[in-house]
């Protein structure tokens, strides 16, 4: 029998709201598992994608470290923000009838709120807001750190297990499952042999360099060669055009 039932007449709103939250978790679970595969389990993997391209590797560490504390504070802010209904659990827990686990739920939810008070921080200085004493005087924290990350995502998994188990009496696991089972370790080993080969395959090209006589007049083979290394297939060299102010 469940012991967390909505609001009467709120039935609908409480499982859209719920699901929602649930789905929440298993994004911001898998995202954080890519950034940390990527940037968090040992140099070599970091220098593997410097070295292919430090801007486009720069630009999905910030991206995915953003996303992810942006996601867990939307998840940690108050029912109501200027009169309009936010999806976060303190909204949920006014969605649900008062009884002995509802105390139960409102505390978990007041721990994950803790544990996000640091990413809040963050989110109000720098990532949503940029307040120019952070910025520039040097006066507030330039981060949060992964553990206080995944202590939120641990603090957040545990509320809704506990949710899950309550309102319809069922264990739920949130943990990400891939059809590859692993798709970030796919990606990164595809880019080092990618890179591997592609660089055997500069250097077949440059052997045979001044190996065959070749007319002056025409382009050298070996540069056709490198030429269509780098330039072919077109869809995959394609870049838009620079536009000069």
């Amino acid at each position: 029998m469940t012991s967390l039932v909505p609001v009467a007449g709120q039935d609908a709103e409480f499982a859209e709201l719920f699901e929602h939250i649930y789905t929440q978790l298993a994004t911001i679970r898998l995202k954080w598992r890519v950034y940390r595969a990527f940037y968090g389990t040992n140099s070599e993997r970091v220098s593997l994608l410097n070295s292919i391209s430090g801007t486009t590797a720069l630009i999905i560490q910030d991206a995915l470290y953003d996303d992810v504390v942006l996601s867990l504070c939307r998840l940690a802010d108050p029912a109501n923000s200027r009169g309009k209904e936010n999806n976060s659990l303190f909204r949920l827990l006014t969605l649900t009838e008062e009884s002995p686990d509802r105390a139960t739920f409102s505390g978990m939810v007041a721990d994950f709120k803790s544990a996000c008070d640091p990413l809040i921080g963050q989110r109000h200085r720098f990532i949503a807001h940029s307040d120019r004493s952070a910025r520039f005087d040097k006066s507030g924290s330039q981060g949060v750190s992964r553990l206080q990350i995944e202590h939120a995502i641990e603090s957040l998994r545990l509320v809704v297990v506990y949710m899950h188990l309550k309102a319809f009496g069922t264990h739920v696991s949130s943990e990400p499952v891939s059809n590859l089972g692993s798709d970030e370790v796919s990606f990164l080993r595809t880019l080092y042999y990618g890179q591997q080969k592609l660089e055997e395959m500069r250097s077949d090209i440059l052997d045979q360099a001044g190996k065959t006589a070749a007319d002056p007049r025409e382009i050298p083979p070996e540069t056709r060669a490198l030429r269509d290394l780098y330039e072919m297939p077109e869809w995959l060299n394609y870049r838009p055009p620079e536009r000069m102010d």
